[in-house]
């Protein structure tokens, strides 16, 4: 390889190999390695938009989605590169901050297994749906909450989340930035009956840019896209 390191991913794109990530005692890189078997070469892709160690990739759709890690602190980033574009973007962050996890894909769906958070091995398994759907539904124990849609999108000033709830559940819910860190709050542990529900919060204090929603009721959890513009 051109960069000698430790603790990377890699990922295979129509034949060519990817290699992403890592650290080594000159630190942790954001480099993207290609290596083409064809013409025994390697070349340089975009650097990845966070450089971190022990991450983990996988592909669908022909992208590459990069997923949680370390860089000073334990990441939940999911960032997608896509080689016939050459360029980068941002997904939905996971639910928990992980290094050293394994993901598969399974019927397009991705699967965040085990990894870390510091001292403590987790069991943890999240599964990822990257389709994109204006509606997400997640089943939990014996209830179904769906989240119905949010908008406007994009926004400039509030945002307003939908979302019906089967059963009385306690909501929470956390707004995202692109980097997976949490920059809103607009709902914490409210107990709201069964129906359909409104949560309305401020966005022009946001930076423009993207960013994600997160919508925890009992034992469901779904995620929305936003985007903040001036």
């Amino acid at each position: 390889m051109p960069t000698a390191r430790t603790a990377l991913t890699s990922s295979v794109v129509n034949g060519k190999i990817y290699v992403l990530g890592g650290d080594n005692s000159n630190g942790i890189f954001d480099i993207v390695d290609i290596f083409d078997p064809e013409t025994n070469s390697w070349s340089a892709g975009p650097p990845m938009p966070t450089a971190c160690l022990g991450l983990s990739s996988c592909v669908v759709n022909g992208e590459i989605y990069t997923i949680g890690g370390i860089n000073g602190g334990y990441l939940n980033t999911v960032e997608i590169f896509d080689p016939a574009t050459n360029s980068w973007n941002f997904g939905l962050p996971m639910p928990s901050t992980r290094l050293d996890i394994t993901s598969s894909v399974v019927s397009g769906k991705i699967y965040a297994i085990g990894g870390s958070t510091g001292k403590v091995v987790v069991g943890t398994v999240e599964i990822f749906d990257p389709t994109p759907t204006s509606v997400a539904e997640s089943s939990g124990i014996g209830s179904s909450t769906i989240l119905i849609g949010n908008y406007p999108d994009p926004t400039s000033s509030a945002m307003t989340l939908q979302y019906s709830l089967a059963n009385e559940s306690s909501v929470s819910i956390t707004i995202y930035d692109a980097l997976g860190r949490i920059v809103a709050r607009p709902v914490v542990g409210e107990m709201e009956s069964a129906g359909e529900h409104e949560a309305s919060f401020a966005t022009e204090d946001l930076p423009p840019g993207r960013y994600s929603c997160r919508l925890s009721a009992g034992w469901s959890e779904m995620f929305a896209k936003m985007v903040v513009v001036r």
